[in-house]
């Protein structure tokens, strides 16, 4: 009736009829489509109302047209007194970073206010094609904070903590459950079913927040417990162990050995951005630096500096640098001829100009000079595309570095290439056509939903660690465990590298490398929805021999061969131990390939040849 009434909507205004249509069409879908929301709950930080993605259908084709096709599994919005966010998930179970974007003017505010929901599904549909080798789909948490005049980092801290407590009480809210009801009684539920969402850190997420979350989950009942958070103090430190990179390096060095260069022993080049103290950058450099003896590191620009050896920077002065400082770390005195380092905050100022230092290595020693600010970005800017190396390592910097408007830079006068392979450690470093026109060249674009997706893969090792180990129990065999998980990650970054340059022979070039990591990715992941689906409706068969096979070869070696803790996958949700067998079912289809097209007469024998 009231869609009736919408339609018939009509005061002679036609052009403020039509606009007030679409607001009463808008609120009625609203309504209509959510399925959870703590509106009624007396004593609420924050409004969450959990939507069918449904009514992106209602809002029509020209709301829609700018993302991607995929619909996602779940939309939860939160609002707030100080911003607003977005929870997107492209599957029941998922997992994906919280950021806060701060916005410090009503002009910003309201900007990215407008823009937050397509960024967010962006980056959630991206996440769901990096998630492929997990359990858990890919979702995002966005938020705006709305902190106008605030100043001082403590005051902007305050604000920040109490947005993200506020949101996550929300959350927890409409997302603790027993038995598939909401817990809390004045929660309106029309879904009726568990949601098991993960979560994980990203921008403005610190530490202190990480653990309060965490803590959260575990007093108000949440079925995940500490599990809602990824690294934690109880869980694996990516930094410190170098998870990310592990898979970067493993995809460069297929990746090279495709181009005749074993990384290992024979002589290459590369060039990096991203700070040897950060963390991707970093351990990529301190893993290159212990296995290939015969690199030469020719570039490193970071948000310090740019650090340039043609001859290779000098291997000791790197590695007292790696993981611990930026370029501007690095002893210039250690630069071979020719080599230089240029300052960004190092500056000092003559009359009206504003001059940048410089270090360049000479016969008789480093020479100190002073550049101006154009000068400066000229060949900050341009180091990147003209410094030459086999291979190039985004594994910092800003997103859509390279674009159309700049890619045929890395192309001297003559044509010639200045990269033979580029192994984005970054996300979204290179847009979609810049990588599409680069291999068109034929350079070798390996993309970020590949090539960095060890990270999120250790982060859901850490959440399988916290569902079947006790605390004291991780703590005391944490290196054991994590040995195993890097083992894992360096076996999922080589069946995957190894799998898209099989096809790209196969294909005689016809298929780009990253036309090809994205194939993959939607192939895994509607092998998975099916098996899900499957399991899901025959929750008695996963625990069966033949499949507790395949679930268990999904699990860490400790977890498989410790009697103690192998029994406890019987103590999993249900939904976990379906979507466990699920993904490593669709990952083995995908990788290793042997399974024919009759699902349910061939899953079986399947099953018991690759899982035997």
């Amino acid at each position: 009736e009231a869609d009736r009434e919408v339609a018939a909507y009509n005061t002679g205004h036609k052009q403020l009829d039509a606009f007030r249509r679409s607001i009463f069409r808008a609120t009625l879908s609203f309504i209509h489509r959510t399925l959870k929301t703590n509106f009624f709950v007396p004593e609420k930080h924050a409004l969450a109302f959990r939507l069918d993605p449904a009514y992106l259908a209602d809002l029509g084709p020209d709301f829609t047209a700018d993302l991607p096709p995929e619909r996602p599994f779940r939309v939860t919005y939160f609002h707030g007194r100080h911003g607003v966010g977005y929870h997107i998930g492209f599957s029941d179970i998922a997992r994906g970073g919280w950021r806060t974007i701060v916005t410090q003017t009503r002009d910003d505010y309201v900007t990215v206010a407008n823009t937050v929901f397509r960024e967010n599904y962006v980056l959630a549909h991206t996440q769901h094609l990096k998630n492929k080798d997990i359990y858990e789909g890919g979702s995002k948490l966005v938020v705006v904070l709305r902190a106008p005049d605030v100043r001082g980092k403590e005051r902007l801290n305050q604000l920040l903590y109490k947005i993200q407590y506020g949101f996550v009480n929300a959350f927890l809210d409409i997302f603790v459950s027993r038995d598939g009801k909401v817990a809390h009684p004045r929660v309106v539920d029309y879904y009726g079913e568990d949601e098991a969402i993960e979560l994980g850190p990203d921008e403005n997420m610190h530490d202190r927040m990480i653990e309060t979350i965490a803590e959260l989950s575990v007093k108000r009942g949440y079925v995940l417990g500490i599990g809602i958070m990824s690294s934690k103090v109880v869980g694996i430190n990516h930094k410190q162990y170098g998870v990310t990179s592990t898979g970067v390096v493993k995809f460069a060095e297929i990746a090279m050995r495709e181009q005749g260069i074993d990384i290992r022993r024979d002589p290459f080049s590369v060039k990096f951005t991203g700070g040897p103290n950060g963390d991707v950058a970093g351990n990529a450099l301190r893993l290159l630096l212990e296995r290939c003896p015969r690199v030469a590191i020719r570039l490193i620009v970071d948000g310090t500096g740019a650090l340039v050896d043609t001859n290779g920077l000098d291997r000791g002065a790197l590695s007292r640098i790696a993981l611990k400082e930026d370029v501007e770390g690095f002893d210039p005195a250690r630069l071979s001829p020719g080599g230089f380092l240029l300052y960004r905050n190092i500056r000092r100022t003559e009359g009206l100009r504003e001059l940048y230092k410089r270090v360049e290595q000479t016969a008789v020693g480093p020479v100190e000079t002073w550049v101006t600010l154009d000068e400066f970005y000229r060949e900050f800017a341009d180091l990147l595309f003209t410094v030459p190396a086999d291979l190039f390592i985004p594994a910092g910097g800003r997103p859509e570095t390279v674009d159309r408007s700049n890619w045929e830079r890395f192309f001297g006068p003559d044509g010639t290439p200045t990269v033979r392979v580029i192994v984005e450690g970054a996300n979204s470093f290179i847009t979609p056509d810049a990588r599409a026109l680069l291999q068109g060249k034929g350079i070798v674009v390996i993309r970020d939903a590949s090539a960095n997706k060890c990270g999120v893969i250790s982060s859901s090792y850490e959440i399988i660690a916290n569902l079947l180990l006790r605390e004291h129990e991780f703590l005391a065999r944490k290196e054991e465990y994590i040995r195993d998980v890097l083992a894992i990650l360096e076996q999922r970054a080589a069946n995957e590298a190894e799998l898209i340059f099989r096809r790209h022979r196969e294909a005689n070039g016809k298929a780009t490398f990253t036309e090809i990591s994205d194939a993959i990715s939607v192939e895994i992941n509607a092998h998975y929805a099916r098996l899900f689906e499957f399991f899901q409706a025959r929750p008695e068969l996963c625990l069966q021999p033949l499949y507790r096979r395949a679930l268990l070869a999904h699990l860490p070696r400790i977890i498989r061969e410790h009697p103690t803790f192998r029994v406890r996958i019987k103590t999993l949700p249900p939904k976990y131990r379906a979507a466990m067998l699920a993904v490593e079912i669709a990952a083995s289809i995908v990788y290793r390939g042997g399974f024919e097209r009759h699902f349910e007469e061939d899953l079986k024998d399947y099953v018991a040849r690759m899982f035997a």
